[in-house]
């Protein structure tokens, strides 16, 4: 049984993606949303937008020209990459200062001069 239920008839690509972006924001973790979409192009878009984001597709069927998907919001956010310390042998934090200083000064620039004389 869905929490929430989305119909998208008649939009077409990217703003059915759009939309479940949206309304997904507004269940529980773990909530169903039932999504309604005509657009030939939803069923690759929604698999790939499960994909990326960790929600599960739980079902996607084809009933006569429309597409009837249902989509389980994931739970708490783990930590992602950025939230961790920098992987670097000094166990540094990526925004550190050491990691963005130099080893070496920047060469001076070439400057070519050319004298000009009066005849």
């Amino acid at each position: 049984m869905a929490d929430k239920t989305l119909i998208t008839l008649g939009m077409k690509c990217p703003r059915p993606l759009f939309e479940v972006s949206r309304s997904i924001k507004t269940i529980e973790a773990d909530g169903v949303l039932e999504v309604h979409a005509d657009d030939p192009a939803f069923r690759p878009d929604i698999e790939a937008w499960c994909r990326r984001t960790g929600n599960a597709l739980l079902e996607l069927r084809a009933e006569g020209h429309r597409f009837i998907a249902m989509v389980k919001r994931h739970g708490p956010r783990r930590a992602s990459r950025r939230d961790r310390p920098h992987g670097g042998r000094c166990g540094h934090r990526a925004r550190s200062p050491h990691h963005t200083m130099r080893k070496h000064p920047l060469p001076a620039p070439r400057i070519s001069a050319q004298l000009w004389t009066s005849p």
